[in-house]
């Protein structure tokens, strides 16, 4: 499944786009949060009153905390459970 959706009822540049089973929560251009089958995480606003205004119109307020690093693996695809799921 493929979709993009605001993030907010208001008129602000929040989104949350899903592609599969995975959702990567968008303020303006920055993926600022990701839920996945690895789990879940957003990163910390270090950008501003707007970005945390999107945070909790998201719902994403009491998300877990992780660095970027830790965001781009929960956005990676799960690993194959077995080599015949692999092929």
């Amino acid at each position: 499944m493929l979709s993009f959706q605001h993030g907010s009822n208001r008129k602000t540049k929040c989104y949350i786009i899903t592609i599969g089973d995975t959702e990567a929560y968008v303020s303006y251009t920055t993926v600022i949060a990701i839920r996945s089958p690895r789990g879940r995480g957003r990163l910390d606003n270090s950008w501003g009153p707007t970005t945390g205004r999107h945070i909790n119109e998201m719902g994403l307020r009491d998300w877990p905390v992780v660095t970027r690093t830790e965001l781009d693996r929960l956005a990676e695809p799960p690993a194959p459970r077995s080599i015949k799921d692999a092929l």
